[in-house]
């Protein structure tokens, strides 16, 4: 029965005047002058939304909520006079919800709040390809017929209703055929969405951080290779599209181990807890690789809603208590905004890495680079650092992230004498070495923590 219902209230909806078709709607960025900083969930989904809730949201930096439809009028009524802004996602079962949501909110006294519209989180192949078929095998959840559903023409009504905000998908980093249908290739798959579906901005998920344990929670596994791979190919895909990416990162810590009061034996995760280590992790080293927005997923504790998906923590628990990851997604958020200058409207000119371990195929340090004379880091089988440089006029930045989530690193720089650079600062430097005379910065030493960053500025003639 629900998925009749779900298919005529689609059907209803495609059935209005379509409007413009927008195949190439341009990026519109929802916090003009302010780097993107969205949270998912700003309340557990096992209560409504209050006043107290969107205050922790500004409070620890963010300035835009995904949230879900069922949620839209109390998180609206709290939203106004915030600041904040609002993306309304739609889910599965919310097929029915989601057009009237949106017919009521895309209205012209709304506008102030709407950050735009999340047409589908993690779409399957056949969500907005026509000829998919339909990998008749899955049938593993409730989420069925939602995941059989053609999305296309719904985003290009939206984006004719609401031009004035984007319409955009979250994309989930996977090979698996229900993802990717039959491209062998994640960059062929990145292509033919460009070309079917001329995405405003490509938003994406993939969580490298996995493992450990209360007991050894710093015994985890990182997908060094796959995360790297996967910023390289929205980083690609943005190059050509013209449009730039946001990453999705992971704040919450989950388990398969269902949580009780009985701390004597140690919870295994499936997802760590976060820690400032792994969240600069995450969040630097996606703008080392151009990223212009970045999304936390979960702000707020969820249910469990099925076995193997128990969680552990998120900055806020379910009634709405900061835990500690709240005070760190605080921290982060400071330091990208203490830091915008490098990352909002600059062109990213060139990504190096200084050795290759996880990441064959990007390109090594050619030894010196504009006003680095020399740059030395520990050898062997040490991960090694990115070297990001950015540029807006005569600005000019560089950027050194650590390749390690878990490790930290030495790092030494000579600059040319003739260059004027100054040390912005950055995150898990320790205790930095700067050398510094009337021209600027001469050298450079210290040790950089596990994810974290030095950043550099110079201006070009």
């Amino acid at each position: 029965m629900n998925r009749i219902l779900h298919l005529i209230a689609a059907t209803l909806f495609l059935a209005l005047p379509i409007g413009t078709f927008a195949e190439n709607a341009p990026y519109i960025s929802p916090t003009p002058g302010e780097i993107p900083l969205i949270i998912s969930s700003p309340h557990s989904s096992t209560r409504t939304v209050n006043a107290e809730d969107l205050r922790g949201v500004k409070e620890c930096g963010a300035n835009l909520m995904i949230i879900k439809p069922q949620f839209a009028d109390s998180v609206f009524k709290y939203a106004a006079g915030t600041g904040l802004k609002i993306i309304t996602s739609q889910q599965p079962g919310t097929t029915d919800i989601f057009p009237e949501v949106f017919a009521k909110y895309s209205k012209p006294r709304y506008s102030s709040l709407v950050g735009g519209w999340l047409m589908i989180d993690e779409p399957y192949y056949n969500n907005w390809n026509p000829i998919a078929d339909n990998h008749s095998g899955y049938d593993a959840s409730g989420d069925y017929w939602f995941r059989k559903m053609d999305f296309r023409e719904l985003y290009y009504e939206l984006q004719g209703k609401d031009p004035g905000k984007m319409v955009w998908f979250n994309l989930a980093v996977s090979m698996e055929k229900r993802f990717v249908g039959g491209f062998q290739t994640y960059r062929d798959y990145l292509r033919a969405f460009n070309e079917a579906i001329h995405p405003p901005v490509w938003f994406f998920d993939l969580y490298p951080l996995r493992g450990g344990t209360t007991a050894e929670p710093k015994k985890i596994n990182v997908w060094y290779k796959a995360f790297y791979e996967a910023l390289d190919d929205f980083r690609y895909i943005s190059d050509l599209s013209g449009r730039p990416f946001w990453f999705y990162s992971q704040c919450v810590s989950y388990s398969k181990d269902k949580i009780s009061g009985d701390t004597s034996s140690p919870i295994t995760y499936v997802f760590p807890e976060p820690t400032l280590e792994y969240m600069r992790f995450q969040v630097f080293t996606a703008f080392a690789f151009g990223a212009k927005g970045i999304g936390y997923w979960y702000y707020a504790q969820g249910k469990d809603d099925a076995p193997g998906w128990y969680y552990v923590t998120s900055p806020v628990l379910r009634d709405g208590t900061r835990t500690p990851v709240w005070y760190i997604l605080q921290e982060v958020n400071k330091e990208i905004n203490r830091y915008k200058e490098v990352f909002l409207d600059t062109e990213l000119v060139k990504l190096y890495q200084t050795n290759k371990n996880y990441f064959v195929a990007g390109d090594l340090f050619p030894g010196s680079y504009g006003p680095l004379s020399t740059l030395t880091t520990e050898s062997g089988s040490a991960p090694g650092f990115f070297v990001t440089h950015y540029k807006k006029g005569r600005s000019n930045y560089v950027m050194l992230t650590s390749k390690s989530a878990t490790e930290s690193q030495k790092v030494s720089i000579t600059f040319d004498r003739l260059a004027k650079v100054s040390f912005l600062g950055g995150g898990g430097v320790v205790k930095p070495k700067v050398n510094k005379s009337k021209g600027g910065v001469r050298s450079f030493a210290g040790d950089i923590e596990p994810g974290g960053y030095a950043i550099f500025k110079w201006q070009s003639n």
